[in-house]
């Protein structure tokens, strides 16, 4: 089994998120699951870290514009890859949109806040596409 994981933020970043991906990968790898990460860009070279291209120069002219530039660039030099994967978990609920022909796949995972939250309707946005959920509990796991 393939499980890719999509992130902006991983190696060589240390914080709560990144440590819950590297866990994650510790457990895939122990179960005998190929794990991949495909994160931003940033120098990291690993056996599981796909580097997804970035415009170093672009956050700074254009403050806020990095994770619009992470997923055009995810969903125009990887979605042959990703759909290898048996199983995508999106870390931002941002990244849906970009992973929106795959939605029958993808798991979508917030580790805090998502600061856009009028832009992510189930019908609107970066959530269409995927499917709602049965009941408002089961967004509470």
């Amino acid at each position: 089994m393939k499980v890719a994981q999509v992130t902006q933020h991983y190696r060589p970043i240390i914080g709560g998120q990144e440590v819950y991906i590297e866990n994650l990968q510790t457990v895939l790898a122990k179960a005998g699951i190929q794990g991949t990460v495909y994160q931003t860009d940033r120098g990291v070279q690993a056996d599981d870290i796909v580097r997804v291209l970035r415009l170093r120069g672009i956050p700074r002219l254009i403050p806020g514009a990095e994770p619009y530039l992470f997923n055009f660039f995810l969903h125009l030099t990887q979605m042959g890859r990703l759909a290898k994967a048996d199983v995508i978990i999106a870390h931002y609920a941002f990244s849906a949109w970009a992973l929106k022909r795959l939605a029958h796949k993808t798991i979508v995972l917030s580790h805090g806040i998502e600061w856009h939250l009028e832009n992510m309707t189930w019908t609107t946005g970066c959530m269409s596409g995927l499917r709602k959920p049965a009941s408002k509990s089961s967004l509470m796991l």
